[in-house]
């Protein structure tokens, strides 16, 4: 179309559509709703495309590494996580300090012996 396209009652869809933002439809302040868990990197490239309010109700996915930096505080409140691999002790103890939601670790635990 060579017309006008408006959609003022925001954006949905799933995190990496959105973090793609193919078309740079994430733009300006349209809210925009994640239907899916995003990482932190897709989360971010959302939040960076939009003053809109951006909502994320199924939580977060990502390495333990990504998850236990917490960059722009994705991992808050009662979020639920979702470790995408082994991650260590310090790890997993600074994501379930930063959330009451429900931490899944899907690849276990990985860490050194204490001598």
């Amino acid at each position: 179309t060579s017309g006008t396209v408006t959609y003022g009652l925001g954006l949905k869809d799933n995190a990496s559509a959105l973090g793609a933002n193919t078309n740079s439809y994430v733009t300006g302040a349209y809210d925009v709703s994640v239907t899916d868990a995003g990482t932190v990197a897709e989360l971010s490239a959302i939040e960076t495309a939009t003053t809109g309010t951006v909502t994320y109700g199924l939580g977060v996915k990502d390495q333990a590494s990504a998850l236990a930096a917490n960059t722009n505080s994705y991992v808050t409140g009662a979020y639920d996580v979702s470790v995408t691999d082994a991650g260590t002790v310090a790890e997993l103890s600074a994501i379930e300090s930063d959330t009451t939601g429900t931490v899944t670790y899907g690849a276990g635990l990985k860490d050194q012996a204490s001598a």
